[in-house]
C-alpha cells in the first residue's frame, strides 16, 4: 500500500460532502478517525454518526500522522486559519482529501482535471465518454460525489478527478495517469496570492 493508514491518526478538518464521506469511509479501517468543523450543525451530525469530534483548540497535534484538510482554506501563506497555523507549526503534513484516493484506487486509472474554468463540463464529458455497455467510469472529486468504496462499487472503469487548485496544493503522493490542464487565467489570487503560487 502507497499510502499507509493501519495504526495511524488522523483528524479530519471539514465535515461537508466531502469531508463526512472521507470520515465515516475511514472510521471503519484500522485507524483512529478524529473530525470536526467549524459549524456545530455539522458537528451535530458528526457525533449523531458515532465519529469522534474533537476541538482543533484541543487536539494533540504532536499525535497526528495526518492532517485532512477538506475546506477551500488557506494552507499556505500568512492569513492562516489557527488550526491550520498549529499543524504547520507541529510540523504535520496538511492534505486533500481526494488524496485518499490512493488508499482506494487498487489499479484504477486515474485521470485529472483541472483548470480555472470548465472543470465540472470537461470531467462529466469524460466520464460519459469512457462509459458503455461494459465499462462505467466515475466523475467523482470536486465535482461533488466522494471518493468513497460506496461509490466505486459498481465502477469497473477509469475514475475522472475534477481537482481544484486548493486541492492540488496539499497533494502529496497522489499521481494522476492521465492530467487534463483546461486554462489558467488571473482567479482565486485572493488564496494564491500571485500567478506565480497558483501555477
Amino acid at each position: 500500500m502507497i499510502f499507509n493508514i493501519i495504526n495511524k491518526k488522523v483528524y479530519v478538518y471539514g465535515l461537508g460532502i466531502s469531508g463526512m464521506s472521507l470520515a465515516l469511509e475511514l472510521s471503519g479501517e484500522n485507524c483512529e478517525i478524529l473530525c470536526w468543523d467549524d459549524d456545530k450543525i455539522k458537528r451535530k451530525v458528526a457525533k449523531q454518526s458515532l465519529l469522534k469530534v474533537v476541538s482543533y483548540k484541543k487536539i494533540s497535534y504532536k499525535k497526528l500522522d495526518y492532517f485532512v484538510l477538506t475546506p477551500i482554506m488557506k494552507s499556505v501563506g500568512p492569513s492562516l486559519h489557527p488550526a491550520v497555523d498549529k499543524a504547520h507549526k507541529n510540523g504535520i503534513k496538511i492534505i486533500s482529501d481526494i488524496e485518499f484516493l490512493i488508499f482506494l484506487k487498487k489499479k484504477r486509472t486515474i485521470i485529472g482535471v483541472t483548470g480555472t474554468n470548465g472543470k465540472s463540463t470537461t470531467t462529466k464529458f469524460i466520464e460519459s465518454s469512457l462509459s458503455g455497455k461494459k465499462t462505467n467510469a466515475l466523475a467523482c472529486g470536486n465535482i461533488g460525489k466522494p471518493i468513497t468504496r460506496k461509490n466505486l462499487k459498481n465502477i469497473n472503469g477509469e475514475l475522472i478527478v475534477e481537482a481544484s487548485s486548493f486541492q492540488l496544493d496539499r497533494i502529496d503522493k497522489l499521481q494522476f495517469k492521465i492530467a487534463v490542464l483546461l486554462n489558467i487565467s488571473e482567479d482565486h489570487l485572493d488564496w494564491h496570492h500571485n500567478m506565480n503560487s497558483y501555477i
